[in-house]
């Protein structure tokens, strides 16, 4: 595996062409090598060249913060989680380099290596998603979401124009794991963290699978048994 600065560059725009006509917005989303990397748990290997990147919001209302912050069951935090793009309607499309145009989600690929994503989520209306709302970050080490081991939910909730939020029609925005412009003020990591070997990086959660935990009760039930027994 080659060790390469894994970057998430992420640029908004809302383009207006004349009175009438208005075009939905656009998220860019560039990895690279110039700004920071996005590290498994183990803050060593980078996220591989399948791993998914999904763009959207969280409602964090109520007790939803607690879960989206705990659970580990993926189809419990994604009942929380609304897409940008992903078949949608009003929700827009994606179109990058590894997946057919459009495909559903954006997925690194071999062509760019390790730790690398580049493509743009195109087109959802300020209908499907109004001016403001948060948009966060879900980056998974797999292909498919549903199946993945590690994942991490990252936004900035810091008030200003740097922001992770939808500008709106007619506004721009750009957004990058950058130390200035995530943990200067108000970034957060809702799942993983926001360390890693060196200042500017990022890195994912591990998610125990079902088995895995339902291993570790019931051997903590035996281990109980045996000591009552003694």
């Amino acid at each position: 595996m080659f060790v390469r600065k894994f970057t998430a560059s992420v640029a908004i725009c809302v383009v207006a062409f004349g009175a009438e006509t208005v075009f939905g917005g656009t998220i860019f989303v560039t990895a690279n090598a110039n700004i920071g990397q996005i590290y498994l748990s183990d803050q060593t290997t980078l996220v591989p060249t399948n791993g998914a990147l999904r763009v959207g919001t969280f409602d964090i209302s109520g007790g939803n913060l607690t879960t989206i912050t705990t659970s580990n069951d993926f189809s419990t935090v994604n009942a929380l989680f609304t897409p940008l793009a992903e078949g949608a309607a009003m929700g827009g499309n994606t179109n990058g380099t590894a997946q057919p145009n459009p495909g559903p989600l954006l997925i690194g690929n071999n062509a760019e290596g390790d730790g690398n994503i580049s493509g743009s989520v195109e087109n959802w209306t300020n209908a499907y998603q109004a001016p403001g709302t948060r948009i966060y970050w879900w980056v998974f080490n797999t292909q498919d979401p549903s199946n993945a081991t590690e994942w991490g939910i990252f936004t900035r909730f810091a008030s200003g124009t740097a922001d992770w939020d939808n500008p709106g029609d007619g506004d721009f925005d750009f957004l990058t794991t950058s130390p200035e412009l995530l943990r200067a003020s108000g970034g957060s990591a809702l799942r993983g963290s926001l360390t890693g070997p060196t200042s500017s990086d990022i890195s994912l959660a591990a998610i125990p699978e079902p088995t895995q935990i339902l291993l570790v009760l019931i051997s903590g039930m035996l281990c109980l048994g045996i000591r009552r027994r003694r």
